[in-house]
């Protein structure tokens, strides 16, 4: 019995990570203002709400959208000289593109590892 609650405590507060995360990443995305950052922060507040909900799909949505960080991350530092050079902008530094890569990257490995740990307790239901 002991190791069923240990096991239900530690899944439960995998997701709660990965639920925080989702709705800070909303959060950042609404503060950009277009219609599309308040459509991907809807999109994220669902998959939220299917998380707590612990449900099958959710938690697939979850891990693309982490995944989709962590490729996001890698390639923000990548140069993009001819796209500077055709717009005329000043390519930005790499001392101010690495902590935003770093976080993204760190932010996208801890949530991939913690919905990693939860392998049940997923419902098949749609909502």
């Amino acid at each position: 019995m002991e190791a069923l609650v240990a096991k239900t405590d530690r899944s439960g507060i995998a997701i709660g990570v990965s639920c925080l995360s989702l709705g800070a990443l909303a959060a950042f995305v609404v503060t950009r203002g277009t219609l599309a950052g308040w459509v991907v922060a809807a999109v994220l507040a669902i998959v939220v709400v299917g998380l707590v909900r612990r449900l099958r799909w959710a938690g697939t949505w979850a891990k693309v959208i982490f995944w989709f960080l962590l490729v996001m991350g890698v390639f923000y530092v990548m140069p993009s000289q001819e796209m500077d050079q055709l717009s005329g902008r000043k390519p930005p530094e790499l001392a101010e593109l690495l902590p935003t890569a770093i976080g993204l990257v760190a932010l996208a490995l801890l949530n991939l590892h913690l919905l990693g740990l939860v392998k049940e307790g997923w419902r098949k239901a749609w909502f």
